[in-house]
């Protein structure tokens, strides 16, 4: 087995020595409209041409607006779920609990048995699970209303966090995840803490003057790498590095 996997966008492979390396833990950065939810279809499409298996899991986006968006690059995301190369999982996390979601990833991910995953994205998903478990300690010290308890968020994001993120480890697929980073802030995540636990981070850009994108390698292990800022633009095949 190769030690890289194809970002699916060639001169970004280069620059990495290949690709993502294998079995990594790659969190996608970056505020609205960055393009995160493109790179990683790209990434999910690239192995699929190579006869991978990808689970796309979206807790954010509706799946119809996600293989509309898809169609646009020439991604039959469709043709490839009859083909038994890609699977979809798609929730609504207002009416899912967030931890029958963990569960039904796990028995997906060993009954599917992808060679790549993509999860978007993790705030939405470190979000609800600080809702449901404030409730749960509501619940359990039997308090009327949320002034009664007080919870620290960061402890329960980042408890869900290490543990999302452990078992996907344990899997061993090379997954890709993607996290919002808030405006302003100089945290590269909502929870600023699952840049620490991944193998590898990618954050990216936009700025509103230049009407350009940009991405930047923060980190990527085992792989030197430069830490300026690309340029990007999106095509009707993807993303291209300028």
């Amino acid at each position: 087995m190769s030690d890289k996997v194809s970002t699916g966008i060639q001169k970004l492979d280069d620059l990495m020595g290949g690709g993502y390396p294998t079995s990594s833990i790659i969190l996608l950065a970056g505020g609205p409209g960055t393009c995160k939810s493109i790179m990683s279809m790209q990434f999910a499409v690239n192995g699929i041409k190579d006869n991978k298996k990808a689970l796309y899991i979206s807790l954010d986006t509706d799946r119809r607006m996600l293989i509309t968006q898809s169609n646009e690059f020439g991604w039959d995301l469709e043709k490839h779920e009859k083909g038994k190369h890609f699977k979809m999982l798609n929730y609504d996390m207002s009416n899912t609990h967030v931890m029958d979601v963990i569960e039904d990833i796990d028995k997906e991910i060993i009954n599917y048995d992808p060679d790549y995953v993509v999860i978007d994205s993790l705030s939405i998903l470190t979000m609800y699970a600080e809702v449901a478990a404030g409730m749960e300690v509501m619940h359990n010290v039997g308090a009327s209303h949320p002034g009664e308890v007080h919870l620290s968020k960061d402890t329960i994001s980042r408890g869900a966090i290490v543990g999302i993120i452990t078992k996907l480890k344990r899997f061993r697929q090379t997954v890709l995840i993607i996290a919002e980073s808030p405006e302003g802030d100089e945290h590269l995540s909502r929870d600023t803490f699952s840049e620490f636990l991944s193998d590898g981070v990618i954050e990216m850009s936009k700025d509103h003057n230049t009407d350009k994108r940009h991405l930047k390698i923060v980190k990527m292990r085992s792989i030197k790498h430069t830490l300026k800022p690309i340029e990007f633009v999106v095509s009707s095949k993807g993303i291209k590095l300028k």
